[in-house]
């Protein structure tokens, strides 16, 4: 866990500083909150802020690609400071990135992956999702965001 750590630790140190989007691997394209979550990714590029999210698909899949389609849409090209950011969890039955994310860390501990998610962060938004969500959106309010610096 310390290995890991530090690893989250170093890649920390070498993104920008971003606002975490949690939401639903599970919403599909076709849902209104997908639409949603794209707006408020282009939203987060027009104001200069690169999102993060788990870098999984649905919520966390829509929040990358509204940024990207409109930073591309701007003829902005992606440098360091503007890539979209995930830290994913290695799971089982989920073990893929969504493709909108362009700088990412694997964690294997969920702790480890909610230090990556919180630390280097303007601030955190929640859109629709389940427990997975509501157990982030709680850690950040019930300790005063302890993870953010």
């Amino acid at each position: 866990m310390i290995a890991e750590r530090n690893a989250v630790a170093r890649w920390l140190s070498k993104v920008p500083r971003a606002v975490t989007v949690f939401g639903s691997a599970r919403i599909p394209e076709s849902d209104p909150a997908y639409k949603l979550a794209e707006a408020f990714g282009a939203a987060l590029f027009i104001q200069g802020l690169v999102p993060r999210t788990g870098a999984g698909p649905g919520i966390m899949e829509a929040v990358l690609k509204g940024y990207v389609k409109a930073r591309d849409e701007t003829g902005v090209p992606a440098t360091d400071l503007n890539k979209t950011q995930g830290v994913k969890i290695e799971l089982e039955w989920e073990n893929k990135r969504n493709d909108f994310v362009e700088v990412w860390i694997d964690c294997f501990d969920f702790v480890m992956r909610k230090l990556g998610l919180h630390r280097n962060t303007y601030g955190a938004a929640a859109l629709p999702g389940g427990f997975g969500t509501m157990d982030e959106v709680f850690e950040v309010w019930q300790r005063g965001s302890p993870w953010f610096s």
